[in-house]
């Protein structure tokens, strides 16, 4: 019987979880270990294209409403 793990990764902007989640990923990988990534939002190509988008600091006039809106289109 296999076993399934969550990690769940938390943390504001800077605070390494992308970093973090290299490092989880390379001891997986060096076990042959069965793995799988995702990013909130993102995850697949449109996802991470929206992401992308919202995490741009030249966006800084959009107020909340839109960026709501696109992180709703990206968790879709």
């Amino acid at each position: 019987m296999s076993k399934t793990i969550v990690i769940s990764l938390e943390g504001g902007e800077g605070a390494g979880k992308t970093s973090d989640m290299e490092k989880i990923k390379s001891h997986l990988e060096s076990r042959s270990i069965s793995h799988l990534i995702t990013k909130e939002p993102g995850g697949v190509p449109i996802s991470e294209n929206i992401r992308e988008m919202i995490l741009d600091n030249t966006h800084d006039d959009m107020d909340h409403r839109p960026e709501a809106l696109l992180f709703a289109a990206a968790r879709r």
